[in-house]
């Protein structure tokens, strides 16, 4: 073969390379912007997330403040109103023991809806401030994190003390993980308070078991208790704000909701729960073994 008749050949494969290549440069820009478009869909799909689920926040706190608020104007108008009627008697020399009595028991009577619906509103509004303000309060480090958490157990015991209970942690791989101690100390909390306020309740033969695993990137916690567990339709529902099965007694239902707010916005995790009635709730944690800020 002639020499000209390679140097053509070579020409043309090196033009084909060239065509090859600007299309494979092509073909990745154009995979570039696709994913460029995806990232930023997903952000607004969050943002739109954080703002709806604030939204749903800020209504709650607006709905669950309007009963404490009513009440306690009712009760300083009804007390205002007593008050005037004793002072009349008091003043046209009227006032008699019975009508002393009952205006004692009216004053209390409207001090301890007044106290009560305070405290209440009180609950809300520091809620509100977690919620707004979470990624300010919890500082991050290094921990042993399995060892952190019997520590942690062992400071509510005191707290639930009237409740019969026994905690079985699984700590036997001690690892360090950087995150947040105080983070993690109103996580569990808030997971025990939902167990002794709802599982364990009128029980006595209760156990908690804690188990932890840790992996190359990730660590799970898995929160078991053997209480009275709950239907499919709380499961759905229990991670909501101001969602609660016991609001009658004075429950606000946004500690659980901090609780997802804490694992997947801060700690960047998941949080799922396993239950059937009769038979506990397994609550599975997944969170970045190494917190980023990213």
């Amino acid at each position: 073969m002639s020499e000209p008749s390679n140097k053509t050949s070579e020409q043309n494969a090196l033009i084909e390379l060239a065509a090859s290549l600007e299309y494979e440069r092509n073909k990745r820009r154009a995979v570039e912007l696709e994913l460029d478009d995806i990232k930023a869909l997903l952000h607004q799909s969050i943002e739109a997330g954080k703002m709806s689920s604030m939204a749903q926040i800020i209504s709650g706190v607006a709905h669950e403040s309007n009963t404490p608020l009513s009440i306690c104007i009712t009760s300083c108008s009804l007390l205002s109103d007593e008050t005037h009627d004793l002072n009349d008697r008091f003043k046209n020399k009227a006032l008699s023991s019975n009508h002393l009595a009952f205006f004692i028991d009216k004053a209390l009577e409207c001090e301890s809806l007044i106290n009560g619906n305070l405290k209440r509103l009180t609950q809300l509004i520091d809620t509100f401030k977690k919620l707004g303000s979470y990624q300010d309060i919890f500082s991050f480090g290094t921990i042993n994190f399995p060892n952190t958490v019997t520590e942690i157990v062992s400071s509510l015991k005191s707290k639930y003390k009237q409740t019969k209970y026994t905690v079985v942690i699984d700590d036997s791989l001690p690892f360090e993980a950087y995150t947040s101690m105080l983070c993690w100390q109103e996580i569990i909390e808030q997971l025990m308070e939902n167990t002794m306020q709802h599982g364990f309740l009128g029980r006595d033969d209760n156990v908690i078991e804690i188990l932890i695993y840790p992996s190359e990137d990730e660590m799970t916690l898995l929160f078991c208790d053997n209480g009275k567990g709950m239907d499919q339709k709380i499961c759905d529902n229990i991670f909501n704000p101001f969602f609660s099965t016991t609001k009658y007694e004075g429950n606000i239902g946004i500690g659980m909701h901090l609780v997802y707010v804490y694992i997947t916005q801060l700690l960047k995790g998941t949080i799922s729960i396993k239950s059937k009635v009769g038979k506990g709730c397994e609550y599975i944690i997944i969170v970045p073994i190494n917190h980023t800020s990213e």
